[in-house]
């Protein structure tokens, strides 16, 4: 269940290999029950709902190539005749690749996906993050074997795979069709063979003897030729699972370059210049040949690549709207309700600083009475946050709690000081280099999940050292933000898929957004309607998506396609829309969307 290891190597004999034979089946029993629990979990979803329109986008895709037996990923466009370049695609960020119509931007995932649909449409392609889920909780437990002391080992890597497989946003992501579990897997591992390579060196170098497992130089067996080799396959092995989780999530690259970074700064970079300039460099060589190998998947079945061009995209725009990052960034980090407003924001904040506060005091570095006030400010910025309706919790600290602890008392011994700057260093930059907008509606930050991770896993390697009480204190909060967000997801899928239904049974001929986005929520009945899209309304003040927002532009696709009527579909009727030459208003109803949110639906017929 694990990649291979170089500080799991074992020496013993028959009865230390028997041992360890028997641990491995524990395990992969572990890891069948947790996968069990998640298929039991998703059928409180539906299938046909998402929570947000990029697993939406994937539906259609996915349902459109099992329709046309084709594993290429195009979700075609009916007015392609009258728009070419696919400005007014209803799946808004469509891109015209060839004779292709392309909303995804990933590959392997899809097309993996693709042989499951056949199977058994979305539950089966749900198969993919829930192995990815899976895969994450081994990965914390071995993070924790290697940061949590002698003592507490055992209970923290106990704690590491139940609690990040069932009570952080692991559970949220592994039962939507994503790739955020598979490419956090994907990073996770790859911090585990850079601390790998870490400590090889140091135990070669030797550094830091009292390292339990410690193997001078001068050891009868002396194991340097060894585990040199160990250690050179450790930081290739590093580079290809950063290089395959940056094949799905962009800020991979981020955390490559500083996660390697750190590691050769560990080895003792610059005074010894020559192991880390090696790590560096095969690290390199790994992560390039699965992201060339991602590049040649691309351009097999598109004809060119377009998840370089993602990454280029997302770098192209870093730095703008400083104001609107920062907003972002700390709704990422802290907000208990999805919000760019402040007041969440500090909530939030609070939230954190009180379970920091909490576990100081569990050690004696704060009063008790403190510790207990400040743990009351936490639970009651939660219990504020729980009565004001399910919804998305966007922040890291709002959806880990653990993770607090982990950076209030993480900092020493120094193998926890690595995993934490590991997880603190890359912030500031995927920040300054994520695409805005969607700081609000997203559970647990979801470009920053890896940094979630290590804080959460050295939050459970100091809470192994604590009392049991403060132990359970953080795992029940940890649950409870959980079930909140297995309700809403439950709520919003279904939700979702209701709409969806009664939209695409409407008798007009095209269905307009002129949100841009909702159409993308509905994939799982995508080809059962004609949409259009525009970003906007170009008849507003203010509007800023020049060339994309005409929504007269897009009726009048309408009318030179010789449909007889279409309907816009809206949440927003604050502002009339104009008239439309050649068709007339004939009806208004609502349609329910989320949480008491409602389609206004506008039809109209020729004139």
């Amino acid at each position: 269940m694990e990649p291979p290891s170089t500080r799991d190597q074992a020496d013993g004999g028959p009865a230390e290999g028997l041992t360890t034979r028997v641990k491995r089946v524990h395990l992969l029993w572990w890891g069948v029950a947790l996968l069990a629990i998640y298929l039991g979990l998703s059928f409180f979803n539906d299938p046909n709902g998402t929570m947000g329109a990029d697993e939406g986008a994937k539906v259609a895709t996915l349902k459109t190539m099992s329709e046309k037996s084709s594993f290429r990923p195009d979700v075609g466009y009916w007015a392609s005749g009258l728009d070419e370049e696919g400005v007014y695609h209803g799946l808004t960020f469509t891109t015209r690749i060839g004779d292709q119509y392309v909303n995804v931007t990933t590959l392997p995932m899809i097309l993996l996906g693709r042989a499951l649909w056949d199977l058994g449409g979305a539950r089966a392609v749900l198969l993919l993050p829930m192995l990815g889920g899976v895969a994450t909780a081994f990965c914390a437990r071995s993070l924790a074997l290697r940061v949590a002391s002698e003592q507490g080992r055992e209970r923290a890597s106990l704690m590491a795979f139940w609690l990040v497989g069932l009570a952080s946003p692991v559970l949220i992501y592994a039962l939507d069709i994503w790739e955020h579990t598979l490419g956090l897997a994907a990073m996770g591992w790859g911090v585990v063979m850079i601390l790998d390579v870490a400590h090889l060196d140091m135990r070669r170098s030797g550094t830091d003897s009292s390292e339990p497992g410690r193997q001078g130089a001068g050891s009868e067996r002396d194991p340097q030729a060894h585990a040199g080799v160990l250690k050179w396959r450790a930081a290739l092995f590093a580079g290809a699972l950063f290089g395959l989780a940056a094949s799905m999530r962009t800020e991979a690259i981020v955390y490559f370059v500083t996660s390697v970074g750190i590691g050769c700064a560990a080895l003792g970079w610059p005074r010894m210049w020559r192991a880390p300039l090696r790590v560096a460099a095969l690290a390199l060589v790994g992560f390039c040949l699965l992201f060339l190998a991602n590049i040649g998947l691309e351009l097999a079945v598109l004809g060119e690549p377009f998840r370089s061009n993602r990454a280029t995209g997302a770098a192209s725009v870093a730095g703008q709207d400083l104001l609107v990052r920062a907003k972002e960034s700390m709704t990422t980090l802290f907000s208990l309700a999805p919000t760019l407003d402040l007041e969440h924001v500090l909530y939030g904040f609070c939230f954190a600083a009180g379970i920091g506060l909490f576990v100081m005091s569990a050690i004696g570095k704060v009063p008790k009475t403190i510790g207990y006030l400040a743990l009351a400010g936490s639970v009651l910025a939660m219990l504020d946050r729980v009565t004001l309706g399910s919804g998305f919790w966007p922040g890291l600290f709002a959806t880990t709690p653990v993770a607090a602890a982990g950076l209030f008392l993480g900092w020493s011994p120094r193998p926890r000081r690595w995993v934490l700057v590991m997880g603190l260093l890359p912030l500031p930059l995927v920040f300054v280099f994520q695409f805005p907008g969607g700081a609000a509606p997203q559970w647990g930050g979801r470009y920053i999940l890896l940094s979630g991770l290590l804080l959460e896993v050295v939050g459970f390697a100091t809470l192994a050292e604590l009392g049991r009480s403060t132990q359970q204190v953080l795992m029940g909060m940890a649950i409870v933000v959980t079930v909140m967000g297995l309700a809403w997801s439950s709520q919003r899928t279904h939700e979702v898929a209701r709409a969806g239904e009664i939209l695409s049974a409407r008798p007009e001929a095209v269905l307009i957004s002129p949100q841009g986005f909702p159409p993308r929520e509905f994939g799982a009945t995508w080809g059962a309607k004609d949409w259009l899209s525009t970003q906007g309304r170009s008849d507003v003040p203010g509007a800023i998506y020049n060339g994309h927002n005409n929504l007269s532009s897009a009726v009048d696709l309408v009318r030179r396609s010789g449909k007889p009527s279409f309907a816009i579909v809206t949440t927003d009727t604050s502002v009339p829309f104009p008239e439309f030459p050649g068709f007339r208003e004939v009806s208004r109803e609502q349609v329910p969307l989320i949480g008491g949110l409602e389609f206004t639906v506008i039809s109209y017929v020729r004139a």
